[in-house]
């Protein structure tokens, strides 16, 4: 049987924990911002519209409003490209943060996350997270962040309702 006793985790793991958790709500607002633009919808009203609303969903409707702008599929795949990256580091900080974390029988500074999901082959796993892991992803989510900046930059986006610039054009 699962014991749901909280655990006691090495406090760097929290910390790096905590980045993760930080740095993912900055990735959940610029998905946001972009589906404002492909709405060419007010960026703030749009935040308070998906503010509950999973980034799962708005990136599905991205892609789906990218569907009806065919003349613009080069582009556009490199969008895509980059929300596949987002879609594969949302699943890693899922597990983390919603896993069941315990140290019992772990070295220090390492913990067991074990996750449950109906859709996965293996509807519950157990894995060994350690500091160097979440480091990893801290920098994956800063290096998203970056590359998002920069097409961004390029293409256009996200930008101000009857703009033509992106935001990062300044």
């Amino acid at each position: 049987m699962l014991d749901l006793t909280p655990t006691k985790v090495d406090p760097e793991l929290t910390s790096r924990l905590g980045q993760i958790v930080i740095r993912w709500s900055s990735v959940d607002a610029w998905i946001s911002a972009l589906l404002a633009t492909l709405v060419n919808g007010d960026h703030g009203a749009m935040i308070l519209i998906t503010n509950n609303l999973p980034t799962a969903t708005q990136t599905r409707w991205i892609r789906g409003l990218m569907k009806l702008h065919p003349q613009e599929v080069e582009r556009n795949k490199r969008v895509l490209r980059l929300l596949e990256r987002a879609d594969k580091l949302r699943g890693q900080r899922n597990e983390l943060i919603h896993g069941l974390w315990d140290t019992t029988d772990c070295a220090p500074k390492t913990a067991m996350v074990q996750t449950i999901n109906l859709e996965r082959s293996e509807p519950v796993r157990s894995r060994l997270v350690t500091i160097e892991e979440l480091n990893g992803l801290v920098v994956q989510i800063d290096e998203w962040i970056a590359d998002y900046i920069k097409l961004g930059h390029e293409l256009g986006f996200p930008r101000h309702p009857g703009k033509s610039e992106s935001i990062f054009s300044k």
